[in-house]
């Protein structure tokens, strides 16, 4: 038998992370680790709402307890609400978040590159499960992050 899951209502985020200044001098919101996701493992990116809409999701980039790096084949907005559906490679649902686009990078090739915020954040052993083993003070091996920009200060 198989069961609809049901996340129920959830308080979609409202305020950006507070700013933190990361030691090479950029100012940062991002307040956890990000770690490549596993070869396989994959998003579902659907509008947030009643009647959600199509999956836009063409790559799951990268997974932290925060939120997810993601390729999508459509523009978006900042704040614009989404219901994420993380799938590890085996197909298996880890997490349903809702998440808020923090921001969004248009790509050549007309994909868009988006940083998703999640309403709350996801357990250690779903993020390995989507990102392999996470240990602590591991540096990850990805792209500078978009969401750190030079400190005006």
């Amino acid at each position: 038998m198989s069961h609809t899951f049901d996340p129920g209502p959830e308080p979609p985020p409202t305020e950006l992370a507070p700013v933190k200044v990361a030691s090479n001098g950029l100012v940062c919101r991002r307040q956890s680790t990000r770690f490549r996701a596993r070869r396989g493992a994959r998003a579902e990116v659907q509008k947030w709402g009643r009647t959600p809409g199509p999956d836009v999701a063409l790559q799951l980039i990268d997974v932290s307890e925060g939120g997810v790096q993601v390729r999508l084949r459509v523009a978006v907005h900042a704040k614009e609400l989404f219901e994420v559906t993380l799938r590890d490679p085996a197909g298996d649902r880890c997490a349903q978040p809702v998440t808020a686009v923090r921001w969004s990078r248009p790509e050549p090739d007309g994909t868009v590159v988006v940083g998703l915020e999640f309403a709350h954040v996801l357990r250690p052993d779903v993020v390995g499960g989507l990102a392999g083993p996470v240990s602590p003070g591991a540096t990850p091996d990805l792209p500078p992050d978009p969401t750190c920009r030079p400190n005006p200060a």
